[in-house]
């Protein structure tokens, strides 16, 4: 498992105990709801259920 994969994992672990209520120490509730709330502001967000991938990044290659 690569590194970005791993950092993922750990976050969405991090994420699913303090939002359970397991760990409430780790991180707070408001922090939380603001990693699940997708961005409006950026175009495309919450498309395909990919939160911070760039939308049209293939464009400029």
């Amino acid at each position: 498992m690569n590194s970005t994969l791993r950092d993922a994992a750990r976050f969405a672990e991090v994420i699913r105990k303090a939002s359970s209520g397991e760990n409430p120490d780790a991180i707070c509730g408001k922090a939380v709801r603001l990693a699940l709330k997708p961005n409006r502001r950026r175009p495309g967000a919450g498309k395909d259920n990919m939160p911070g991938v760039a939308v049209g990044l293939h464009h400029r290659f």
